[in-house]
């Protein structure tokens, strides 16, 4: 029986073998860890039947679930025990399954069939002096995704590459050049500039090219927060959806449950305060993007059926942050950077349940309870969120302008989507004057955006909520 066992892990243990890849030096990365594979430290007995998240050396996170082929290896060393028996030696190094360094494949996903070197991506990066500038004009951006990077942190790490171009990751060259991309696609109208565009265009290559040679789907630091860049930038290339870009949205939200985002970081203590805040939020934008732009594709999101438990992010700002500790959440009368995408996940994550309705059969029960939620919710806003006119609020900034209309505006699309099927129903009075009212507001405040001015109109659609 021994034997068997033995057998038997050796032979799970080859299938868990990866493909061993050249070294990649990985730099900045700060997570407190004792080992390169610590699992999860669960809070009660539920946690270690729902899976585990790990952590590498590299930073790198997997979420291995309960029927995952590696917790059988859990479950080997505890009849091992039980038998009494000692570690198997495993297999001989020589068996190791060697991946050809000079082998390339063409990717699917980001559709590169070769991908440049190391050396020639830093060839090709553009001199410092134009990537501060880029980089600089997406984070003064009214983009939300740049909360999912801590600035601090960031500019630590990209000044310290610029001392060293040979040792930078090849995980953070795809952040910086996604982020370049966004800057030049924000800095001036690219009719305007065709230097610009060609700039986009060309940082965009290289951050698929980075993404393909650092093996994304093995997780290396950053890789999430480079794909959802990545996805903003052909959001403002195309200026709308394709198919292309829902399917790398599929991929990062795929990637993201496997790298364990949707399960809270508090589940493992190797991860520190500022990693564990900002994985809260690269989820809650996964989130957010998934639920939307399925939606406008007219398709399902996951995200909102998932077994999930990470937190919503805390009202910090970025100063609140540290590697050591957290401070409590700033009260949500008290406006920082993410108080808005907070309250915005938050409706967002009810407007894809209402969308989820909308493909099942009708409950007017469940309907109600949608409704109220929704109310719930709007209600729940801090005054400077709470939607005024526009006569109230010209004084105001864009970007707390594009707040309002944005939570106000997705308010009531959901109203519009939750009763739509009332429209035909003559019976259906009050549901059916919901939808119309709800339609007629919409058109009322696009109308108030395109009236404002072109800054609060772009801030707008800049935004990605929309």
């Amino acid at each position: 029986m021994r034997e068997k066992i033995d057998r038997l892990e050796s032979f799970v243990s080859e299938l868990r073998r990866p493909a061993s890849v050249p070294g990649e030096t990985q730099t900045g990365i700060d997570t407190q860890r004792a080992d390169g594979g610590n699992e999860v430290t669960p809070h009660d007995s539920s946690t270690q039947h729902n899976g585990t998240l790990r952590i590498s050396d590299t930073g790198s996170t997997q979420f291995i679930g309960p029927s995952h082929w590696e917790s059988i290896l859990d479950d080997l060393e505890d009849v091992k025990a039980y038998f009494n028996t000692s570690e198997s030696t495993g297999e001989d190094a020589a068996h190791r399954s060697i991946r050809s360094s000079d082998i390339t494949p063409i990717d699917i996903h980001l559709g590169v069939a070769q991908t440049y070197t190391k050396e020639q991506l830093l060839a090709l990066m553009p001199p410092k002096q134009t990537m501060d500038r880029l980089i600089a004009a997406w984070f003064n951006a009214l983009d939300p995704l740049r909360l999912i990077v801590h600035a601090p942190t960031f500019q630590s790490e990209y000044q310290r590459m610029w001392l060293n171009l040979t040792s930078v990751s090849i995980s953070f060259l795809a952040l910086i050049f996604s982020m370049a991309c966004l800057g030049a696609e924000v800095s001036a109208d690219p009719t305007a500039d065709p230097m610009l565009a060609s700039q986009a265009e060309d940082m965009r290559r290289l951050t698929a090219h980075s993404l393909v040679l650092a093996d994304y789907a093995r997780l290396p630091p950053y890789i999430i927060e480079t794909l959802l860049l990545h996805i903003k930038g052909l959001l403002l290339k195309e200026h709308d959806i394709t198919y292309k870009t829902y399917t790398i949205l599929g991929l990062a939200t795929r990637l993201s449950t496997l790298g364990g985002y949707h399960r809270d970081p508090n589940h493992n203590q190797a991860i520190s305060p500022l990693h564990a805040e900002m994985r809260r939020r690269v989820w809650w934008m996964i989130a957010t993007y998934d639920i939307v732009m399925c939606y406008q594709l007219g398709q399902l999101s996951v995200v909102n059926q998932l077994m999930k438990d990470t937190r919503p992010p805390s009202n910090l700002c970025e100063s609140d942050l540290n590697f050591e500790s957290v401070r409590t959440s700033r009260p949500m009368t008290e406006n920082t950077p993410i108080t808005f995408m907070i309250f915005f996940g938050k409706l967002t994550s009810i407007f894809g349940d209402v969308v989820y309705s909308s493909h099942t059969a009708f409950d007017a029960s469940k309907v109600e309870a949608l409704y109220e939620r929704l109310s719930q919710a709007r209600n729940d806003l801090p005054p400077q969120l709470k939607m005024v006119s526009i006569e109230q609020s010209f004084l105001d900034s864009p970007e707390a302008i594009m707040h309002r209309y944005s939570l106000e505006i997705l308010h009531q699309k959901a109203i519009c989507i939750l009763y739509r099927r009332a429209l035909g129903d003559p019976n259906s009075f009050e549901a059916r004057s919901r939808c119309l009212e709800s339609a007629q507001r919409i058109i009322k405040y696009i109308i108030e955006l395109l009236e404002t001015g072109a800054k609060v109109f772009d801030a707008f659609f800049a935004s990605g909520t929309e």
